[in-house]
């Protein structure tokens, strides 16, 4: 059963947040009850003041996406977009989006209140830009951990072990990968990554 919370995160609450499993949290209550894939747009969707925006950007074809906060004349912040390159893969738009919330929650947010912070983060497709700082590291890592929660990773691992040992089959790791991927909506490599990240291969 799928729980929800039906009412808006807001600007002072996402500064309560420090992890993915906050997030997840707070859009849906019990961890375990979620449904697969996460959906990356409905939590977007739920954080006050934010918008998604996937319209054909000429400008920003080379861009994986980014996250702009705009002010008003007084200073007062009037919007936060995230913006996902519509000409990507699914998975990798998904992963951009959550990357992209990463930002939001470790880069913008905390820095809300100083006009005079970094307020566009952009991340180009090539990624070789700043790529290996700690800010895009830290914000792959709550990517990753929004799309591929630790325990419901643990969870659809054991379901696919127990599915094959029921039928005394086995599966190679390859075929592990590509079904995990597919049930989570990400990449063969980010769900391999994620694996290694959490000491499952």
């Amino acid at each position: 059963m799928l729980i929800t919370v039906n009412k808006k995160i807001t600007f002072s609450e996402i500064n309560e947040i420090t992890s993915a499993q906050d997030i997840l949290r707070k859009v849906y209550g019990d961890l375990d009850s979620i449904e697969l894939p996460i959906d990356v747009d409905f939590i977007i969707g739920t954080i006050e003041g934010v918008t998604l925006n996937e319209h054909l950007d000429f400008d920003n074809l080379d861009t994986a996406g980014f996250v702009k906060v705009k002010r008003d004349d007084t200073n007062k912040v009037s919007s936060v977009s995230i913006w996902a390159n519509p000409t990507e893969c699914e998975t990798r738009k998904r992963f951009t989006k959550a990357h992209e919330v990463g930002h939001l929650v470790y880069d913008i947010f905390p820095a809300l209140d100083d006009c005079n912070a970094n307020e566009t983060i952009i991340d180009r497709l090539d990624r070789k830009d700043g790529c290996n700082s700690f800010v895009e590291q830290r914000a792959n890592r709550f990517a990753a951990e929004l799309l591929m929660p630790a325990n419901l990773v643990h969870k659809e691992v054991s379901k696919l072990v127990d599915h094959y040992k029921s039928k005394n089959e086995k599966i190679s790791l390859d075929e592990a990968i590509q079904a995990l991927s597919h049930k989570f909506k990400t990449s063969k490599e980010a769900m391999k990554f994620r694996l290694k990240n959490l000491s499952i291969i």
